[in-house]
């Protein structure tokens, strides 16, 4: 029986780690992936809350540094926010980089998942952290 279990735990760990969808890091002669429409969901905790808003980017350019404006749709308010960038960068990682005040700062990696480019990482509001997801539209 234990034989059993431990098969299917190495399975499982087999499984997961094929479905992974690998990062592919931003390149600098590859700005052009960035360049667009992007949307999708912030989620972030607020003391015992937990938010998913609507989040449109979109990157003007496709040379460094990049340009363009991130618009929030909090649940609670009727008017998004809008919080433009101008010093959009790539780190060493491969990732992208926006600072934009104490209002909003953001990590992502790029991924490919099937037919869609997903930027997926961190988001910081103030003292805040949580996770961004966007899709190319």
């Amino acid at each position: 029986m234990k034989r059993i279990f431990y098969l299917l735990v190495i399975g499982m760990f087999f499984g997961a780690a094929c479905a992974m969808v690998p990062k592919i890091p931003i390149q600098t002669n590859e700005l052009k992936l960035l360049k667009g429409e992007w949307e999708g969901a912030r989620n972030i905790y607020w003391g015992l809350i937990q938010t998913y808003d609507y989040t449109h980017m979109e990157i003007f350019n496709d040379t460094l540094p990049l340009r363009g404006k991130v618009r929030i749709v909090f649940l609670d308010e009727q008017i998004p926010r809008v919080y433009s960038f101008e010093n959009g960068t790539v780190d060493a990682n491969g990732n992208l980089i926006v600072d934009s005040g104490p209002d909003m700062k953001i990590n992502l990696a790029l991924y490919r998942e099937k037919e869609k480019m997903k930027l997926y990482g961190s988001y910081f509001h103030g003292e805040k952290e949580g996770t961004l997801t966007l899709y190319k539209k």
